[in-house]
């Protein structure tokens, strides 16, 4: 099975280091120490099982490679970055990949020498977060695509679990997971269940139901569909995004596992304060019929 897992960057390149990472792990862990199964009390059988980067399902080894695209708006240093990181970077009208990304530990975006992880950064323009996402999720050749901001990271091994789930699931075509909230030193504050959204709740209560660190979903049924970001909204883009799925009628299922780790650190978008979000929060809400 194959993800796809965009980031929207600009300005936040200690903070992308440590999501690459998160992304770069899960397989990097799975080559060097094996991968258990899903946990008991998940309603998933004994049908699926986890071997190092592969998954089984009925018996039939599927292979789990990663594709992480970052799609940054220009950040001064990002060509240097790439090359730190071992990334393929490529800017409009280039070509060619800067130093073949074979620069860096992960030459060529490969972890232990397999094809199971890819990095590539796009330095491009864009019309703000959910524009770059778009532009990202274009590019997409998972099953299975996510987008994972530069504050927020991946829990270990939990992209094989969802692999998991997908395989064992698929009627299901949008999960949302829990989320693990920390400050950003990575200090504990609390964990956030999820819920399947709701229209009345997602218009009017300033409080969405899903963390989208923890949302993952198939190709096919959104990026295939048109089912993107609407790039006007600069701060409610995930609410409106949700409503879309459910005029879709997508199939939607949550569960209580803590799939990342989300930092407060103070400059969100989404942080109590900012103007934007409430002006959008209250334009979202007179939206809805009275």
């Amino acid at each position: 099975m194959r993800f796809t897992i965009v980031t929207p960057s600009h300005n936040q390149l200690d903070w992308l280091r440590r999501c690459i990472a998160s992304v770069r792990d899960q397989v990097a862990n799975a080559a060097t120490h094996g991968a258990g199964s899903m946990e008991q009390g998940e309603n998933r059988g004994d049908k699926c099982r986890v071997t190092s980067d592969k998954v089984k399902v009925n018996g039939a080894a599927v292979p789990l490679t990663i594709e992480h695209i970052v799609q940054d708006a220009g950040t001064p240093g990002i060509e240097e970055f790439a090359r730190e990181v071992g990334a393929r970077f490529y800017r409009p009208d280039e070509s060619a990949a800067a130093d073949g990304g074979k620069v860096g530990k992960w030459e060529g975006g490969k972890v232990g020498g397999s094809d199971a992880y890819s990095l590539t950064i796009y330095s491009e323009k864009d019309a703000g977060m959910y524009d770059a996402i778009n532009k990202g999720l274009r590019k997409a050749t998972g099953d299975i695509c996510a987008y994972l901001n530069c504050d927020e990271q991946y829990l270990p091994e939990i992209l094989r679990w969802v692999a998991d789930y997908f395989s064992v699931s698929p009627q299901t075509e949008v999960l949302f997971g829990a989320t693990i909230v920390t400050r950003s030193d990575g200090s504990y504050i609390c964990d956030r269940r999820v819920m399947v959204p709701t229209r009345w709740h997602t218009m009017v209560s300033g409080s969405l139901s899903i963390f989208t660190s923890s949302t993952f979903f198939r190709r096919r049924s959104v990026v295939e569909r048109g089912l993107l970001f609407d790039p006007q909204w600069r701060v409610c883009g995930d609410a409106v995004w949700a409503l879309r799925f459910l005029d879709a009628g997508l199939r939607m299922q949550s569960t209580h596992k803590p799939l990342s780790a989300f930092a407060e650190t103070g400059v969100n978008m989404s942080a109590v304060g900012n103007s934007r979000a409430a002006e959008e929060s209250r334009r979202l809400a007179l939206s809805a019929p009275a």
